[in-house]
């Protein structure tokens, strides 16, 4: 595994961050605890700040809560451990607290130095980018919100968004949303009243069917697509209805 150090400046405050960071990391957050991952903070003028991390990339954008974090004192050299600052970020953000991995791409770590009192005080920001082997995010085919009716079968299907060497058993789960719920928080708490695993496969396109006797006529339901065994949203989510009957 190749390690570079990035080392930015910002002049105006005489402060220089160092973020020593691998260019890939394990898609599963277990094995983050294990990275010998450092942010390096040189600062000869005394100054309190907190500081923010963010993860960014692949329509993700997680940072942690600005007032969960305690105020540092900045005062010569400081070394943070990398795998402290990930693990409160991972226990307090959404949705990484919902999930244990993150899908394969490209993202981007962010420092922010803010006014202890003011988190739109900014004192300096700095980035690193790093890949993430990982499960291939999936698209659902169609709209994401459909009706079926009830005479014919429930047809839902998905594709690989992009090519990731990281191979999983993937199923759909469905589950009833409750009024005023969204269809994200049903699947994410919900308990599945249907699943499947693949049983059709054209190129890279996967096809669940479900016969619509087993959804009440006119009530919301939501699906999306897990790794099996597991709450590891691989796909958007989506919704449906079955048409009563005329």
């Amino acid at each position: 595994m190749r390690w570079c150090v990035l080392v930015l400046s910002t002049i105006a405050h005489a402060q220089v961050l160092s973020i020593i960071a691998p260019d890939t990391l394990p898609a599963r957050f277990s094995a983050w605890s294990n990275l010998s991952h450092s942010l390096r903070i040189v600062s000869p003028a005394s100054r309190a700040v907190r500081i923010l991390l963010c993860i960014e990339g692949n329509n993700l954008r997680a940072c942690t809560p600005f007032a969960a974090q305690p105020v540092v004192v900045l005062r010569d050299t400081i070394v943070l451990p990398l795998s402290a600052l990930l693990s409160d970020l991972l226990a307090t953000t959404e949705p990484l607290v919902r999930t244990a991995f993150l899908l394969h791409g490209r993202y981007r770590l962010c420092f922010t130095l803010t006014d202890p009192s003011d988190s739109s005080k900014q004192f300096d920001r700095q980035c690193r980018e790093f890949t993430v082997a990982g499960p291939s995010p999936v698209e659902l085919v169609g709209d994401r919100k459909r009706s079926f009716p009830s005479n014919a079968p429930v047809h839902l299907s998905w594709r690989a968004a992009i090519a990731s060497p990281f191979k999983v058993a993937m199923e759909v789960c469905i589950v009833e949303c409750l009024p005023g719920q969204s269809p994200w928080h049903a699947v994410m708490t919900g308990h599945p009243i249907a699943t499947c695993t693949p049983d059709a496969i054209e190129g890279n396109q996967w096809t669940c069917i479900f016969d619509a006797a087993q959804f009440i006529p006119g009530r919301r339901y939501a699906w999306g697509v897990f790794i099996v065994g597991g709450k590891e949203l691989l796909s958007d989510v989506g919704e449906f209805i079955i048409e009563k009957a005329p």
